[in-house]
């Protein structure tokens, strides 16, 4: 895992976890990052944690599979998801949601929205992967887009949707934090 933000954008994160009622990611961000999703740089409230893994592919040695609240993590896989895995993930106090996905296990975001509303989940901070972002911001599905930028720079990234090219987006902050920028 390398840090690309500063520490003050990692605490400006963790008091978002703390006022949110949830954080999701995307199977790829668990794999490669190894988050935890907790609260950790401030005294406040885990949010619940949900992870969208199509093929359940995350390893059972996640950090966030090994939590100490367990029953705070989500899993939206699809109904083909290894059985055994699902079973093992479940013993260990943890929810999974299995919903229909396409023939590449791509979940339907907006089902697992539905779910998501149903169980009473009114804030949903969307931290994570381009997969998942392109997802939200091609459906329309976010209501504000936080983007905090690092002045370090590793190479060209991965491809997601263009911001630019949105409609109906409008600039409404610009802040610093540290050597990182906030834009709203």
């Amino acid at each position: 895992q390398t840090w690309l933000t500063g520490k003050e954008s990692i605490k400006y994160v963790h008091q978002l976890r703390n006022e949110y009622d949830a954080v999701l990611v995307g199977a790829g961000t668990i794999k490669s990052d190894d988050p935890q999703l907790n609260v950790r740089e401030i005294k406040g409230r885990n949010p619940i944690r949900i992870i969208i893994d199509g093929k359940l592919s995350i390893p059972l040695k996640s950090k966030i599979l090994n939590s100490t609240d367990p029953e705070k993590t989500w899993i939206f896989t699809s109904y083909s998801s290894d059985e055994k895995k699902v079973k093992r993930i479940v013993e260990r106090g943890m929810n999974i949601f299995q919903v229909s996905g396409s023939a590449q296990n791509l979940l339907d975001i907006k089902k697992i929205l539905k779910v998501i509303a149903e169980h009473k989940i009114t804030s949903l901070l969307v931290e994570g992967g381009a997969g998942i972002f392109t997802q939200f911001l091609e459906k329309d599905l976010f209501d504000e887009i936080m983007i905090l930028q690092s002045p370090k720079i590793l190479g060209r990234g991965i491809k997601s949707s263009n911001i630019k090219k949105m409609k109906n987006l409008r600039l409404l902050s610009v802040e610093k934090l540290g050597s990182d920028i906030k834009m709203v």
